[in-house]
């Protein structure tokens, strides 16, 4: 739901970029946001744009955007450039599709221009949950917005170019040189994120580990025509080969949620109706492990654990998916997932992160004698249950734990349990949240489970 805002500061940063700072008359909090998130601006009666945030988010009680003036758009950012302290500012809650990866090793960031303001903002979250990452910002000299903010927040960890030639000669061998876990954020120009992700698919990362965010679109080719229909009503309309359906539906007085329509925000996205496709919709999680449901929903299967280690070259997930899509409705399929938690923990959400992240890390260098009684064995016993009805796939997770010092009661359990830890490959015990407490783990076993070594 839109809120009305009241302009409180508009200052030019250089010469066509200019920062405004919006809050609400009372001067009250307005609702949280993810790094990377955009709020849309009601640009004059009948125009909606899409703006980056470019703080950090937690308890706000401020949005501050800045924007680049566009001459030859569609008048959006000479509205903005026009606003003064004072003015009232209809503006759309926050949306991201460009969030952090809070469980990476380690943040490359790719700024291209005004396409640094989402990185602004994962800098900042980077900074207060202590991640490690390095931010490669090019553009033209004079035109740095943020650069000396930048330059304080990051110190030695920004790299400033200002030609492409001189991007490459940095990004070029940094791509080919970071720690297993690293993720890829990339916003810019068009050509700027098609490049740098052809060059990380040159240099083998994985197509999950690389993120892209669009300050404006290509131009778009002429299409095929093709007709649109919408699923509850059944009314279809035609498609032109030079409008897109967003533009068709519109035309026709559906009403679908929209910001930027250039096909670069997000906000008219729409999920598949038909076809052979697996996606999660909603639900409960009480206790969730290093995941967030609220960022799940209506991705697909595939996306959903698109960074899990090798299921894409041994392909894994293909074969699961088609499993799950031939699942029969009736008792349905149980499966086991586990992991290692601190202290008993069951919620270890994404949300949670900031009260659990570094227990790991204080158990790995604690004491030794400790561990037995901070470490456990999390267990999910997991069911997967076709409805017959709807057919929608219900996926119910059970979890259980058990200590380390429990467990060695079980010597069978002990050994096991050790001998997996040892083996796992860096990249499953990275996913999985094990590289700082495994060692430890394994150590403690092998002293008080009779585990040999």
């Amino acid at each position: 739901m839109s809120a009305e805002l009241v302009v409180t500061r508009a200052a030019a940063l250089c010469p066509d970029v200019r920062e405004v700072v919006l809050a609400r008359p009372d001067g009250g909090l307005l609702p949280s946001y993810a790094p990377g998130s955009h709020i849309g601006l009601h640009c004059g009666p009948e125009l909606r744009n899409a703006y980056s945030l470019t703080g950090d988010g937690l308890d706000p009680r401020h949005y501050a955007v800045s924007v680049r003036l566009d001459p030859a758009g569609r008048g959006g950012s000479r509205w903005v450039h026009g606003l003064r302290p004072g003015d009232r500012v209809r503006v759309e809650p926050p949306r991201s599709a460009f969030a952090p990866v809070a469980a990476a090793r380690h943040h490359l960031f790719v700024a291209g221009g005004i396409g640094v303001t989402p990185l602004l903002a994962h800098v900042r979250a980077a900074l207060t949950w202590g991640r490690s990452f390095r931010l490669h910002y090019a553009h033209r000299p004079g035109h740095g917005a943020h650069l000396d903010e930048l330059r304080a927040l990051c110190g030695d960890r920004l790299e400033v170019v200002h030609s492409a030639a001189a991007l490459w000669a940095t990004l070029g061998p940094a791509l080919s040189r970071q720690p297993l876990g690293t993720h890829l954020y990339v916003c810019g120009p068009a050509a700027l994120n098609a490049a740098v992700t052809a060059a990380a698919a040159a240099a083998g990362w994985p197509e999950q580990q690389v993120h892209t965010e669009a300050f404006a679109a290509p131009p778009a080719a002429p299409g095929t025509p093709f007709t649109v229909r919408l699923a509850h009503s059944g009314r279809e309309f035609p498609v032109g080969a030079e409008q897109t359906m967003l533009d068709a539906l519109l035309a026709q007085g559906a009403a679908v949620p929209n910001l930027c329509r250039q096909g670069v925000c997000g906000e008219c996205r729409l999920a598949v109706r038909s076809g052979r496709a697996l996606w999660a919709d909603a639900g409960l999680v009480t206790f969730a492990a290093d995941w967030s449901l609220r960022f799940d929903v209506v991705m697909s299967f595939l996306q959903l654990h698109g960074p899990v280690p090798r299921v894409h070259t041994e392909r894994v997930l293909p074969r699961a998916h088609d499993f799950l899509l031939r699942l029969p409705a009736g008792p349905g399929f149980r499966r086991t997932n586990w992991t290692l938690t601190v202290d008993g923990r069951l919620d270890t959400s994404t949300e949670t992160y900031p009260e659990w992240g570094r227990d790991r890390t204080a158990v790995a260098d604690g004491p030794l004698a400790e561990v037995g009684d901070r470490l456990f064995l999390r267990t999910e016993v997991q069911h997967l249950i076709r409805l017959p009805y709807s057919g929608a796939v219900m996926f119910l997770i059970r979890t259980y734990l058990l200590s380390l010092r429990e467990l060695v009661a079980v010597p069978a359990w002990a050994a096991r349990l050790a001998a997996v830890l040892a083996e796992l490959p860096p990249d499953m015990a990275d996913y999985k949240g094990l590289t700082r407490t495994r060692g430890a783990a394994v150590e403690w076993l092998r002293l008080h489970g009779g585990v040999p070594r």
